[in-house]
């Protein structure tokens, strides 16, 4: 069944702008290891970081509410299950490293639980769910939390049941102006992400922010999300037997980034260019930055990649493209006023270099001229080419002045222009083709098999 197009474009859009805020997910630079290997997480409780030393986001102090009174002790089952010792009243506490453990004091700094050095703590709540104020944030949070103390600072992680850590990430990443049927293929993506356990090495399977995905606990939890997690319980994205790397972005213009141009390394059999012409009047998917010459060097000389930039720029070039043929690009040249040439290879490096929206860009070289219009008129008009002294017609490729054929004069050029489409990194499942999809009446199993091509869906016992 279809869904009614205007409301459909329109949440669209709205979801779009969502996810762009949303799910710059997954493009860290670490995300090249992370494409190595995967393995299913070993149990039913997934162990998320809301801070990690390790990871350069500890925290010196944490603070815990609850009033319905706290249950303390440790762990069982490679921390995802928690085993009681004792109890503190309801209230306040507060959590903080001491002597190589972890102590949890009351407002007035008495101490009412601690672990020995090395050990960690946790604490869940007697009834209910935990309010945790850490790094500035607050996150209410089922499950239990679990508090160590690494390098002089805690690490602080909640264990959580998959299900209901599904639910949780569901209104941070996606919210619910999607489509019925993109979020249901969101939830399959959301339940595979932590089986990949990128932070194993770290003591938990995932981190809270968009490295991995962003949970913030029971944060706009809504029943109707909740509803269409149930209905795709246990499902995730296999390939040859394991879990997926779940990638997905915004919108990527009309075809997929290979993960090989995204980020280099080995071909990911089912992270490679897919074709599907996106919506062009979809104002989320279209973008253009526009420089002066002299406003192109300002710009450049304040990005780390360009730092030694001199005397102006001359060009900006794509030198090379995705090889699989979805435009983004995958090389790029500046070379400055001194002849110096700073390069930048793979399409998520450059994204961050130039801090654009996406890496799926064309670049243009334009000057004002005189040009003579109806009634004799002569109007100050942009061109971006000119009649070379072999008479044909060619674009300006640089800033360098260009001699006009049959004119004592020279082409000004005094102008770049950066157009591009699509959001995020483009590699993977796309928010607006799925929507797409869905419009002509594909399910969200079609989605994902469409977007990771040669996987399946399966299920958890």
């Amino acid at each position: 069944m279809r869904s009614n197009p205007c409301k459909t474009t329109r949440n669209k859009r709205k979801f779009v702008r969502l996810l762009a805020v949303c799910l710059l997910a997954l493009v860290a630079a670490a995300m090249t290891p992370y494409l190595v290997s995967a393995r299913p997480a070993p149990a039913n409780v997934i162990r998320v970081a809301f801070a990690s030393p390790d990871l350069g986001t500890g925290v010196s102090r944490a603070e815990l509410v609850c009033g319905s009174g706290f249950s303390v002790g440790g762990t069982s089952g490679d921390g995802r299950s928690f085993a009681g010792r004792s109890s503190l009243a309801g209230g306040t506490v507060f959590v903080v490293p001491a002597g190589g453990g972890v102590s949890v004091q009351a407002s007035n700094g008495e101490v009412l639980a601690s672990s020995g050095a090395g050990e960690a703590l946790s604490l869940r709540s007697a009834g209910g769910n935990l309010t945790l104020r850490c790094g500035g944030k607050e996150y209410v949070c089922p499950g239990f939390l679990e508090f160590r103390a690494v390098g002089g600072a805690l690490q602080v992680v909640n264990a959580v049941e998959r299900e209901t850590y599904v639910k949780c990430v569901m209104s941070t990443e996606i919210g619910s102006a999607a489509s019925r049927e993109t979020r249901r293929a969101f939830s399959v993506l959301i339940r595979t992400v932590p089986m990949g356990q990128k932070h194993a090495s770290n003591g938990f399977d995932v981190c809270a922010t968009t490295c991995c995905q962003v949970y913030r606990g029971i944060f706009r939890r809504d029943a109707e999300n909740d509803a269409i997690v149930d209905s795709t319980a246990g499902e995730y994205v296999t390939y040859e037997g394991a879990p997926i790397h779940c990638l997905y972005h915004g919108g990527n213009g009309g075809a997929s980034c290979s993960s090989v141009a995204a980020w280099g390394g080995p071909e990911i059999p089912y992270l490679k260019s897919v074709s599907l012409p996106e919506d062009a009047d979809n104002a989320s998917e279209v973008w253009r930055y526009e420089f002066t010459q002299s406003e192109l060097f300002d710009f450049l000389s304040s990005r780390s990649k360009f730092h030694g930039i001199r005397g102006g720029v001359e060009s900006v070039r794509i030198e090379e493209t995705d090889p699989e043929g979805s435009g983004y690009v995958t090389l790029l040249s500046v070379t400055d006023g001194d002849d110096n040439v700073f390069e930048v290879a793979t399409s998520e490096k450059i994204r961050t270099a130039l801090r654009f929206k996406s890496a799926n860009f064309t670049v243009s070289y334009s000057m004002d001229a005189a040009v003579a219009v109806a009634g004799g008129a002569v109007e100050q008009v942009a061109v971006t080419q000119y009649v070379g002294a072999d008479g044909e017609t060619h674009a300006f490729e640089s800033f360098a002045d260009c001699p006009v054929a049959g004119a004592d004069a020279v082409a000004d050029v005094d102008r770049i222009a950066f157009d591009g489409v699509g959001t995020g990194h483009g590699v993977g499942f796309s928010a607006v083709g799925a929507e797409q999809l869905v419009e002509q009446g594909y399910s969200y199993k079609y989605l994902l098999q469409f977007y990771f091509p040669g996987t399946k869906i399966s299920k958890l016992a």
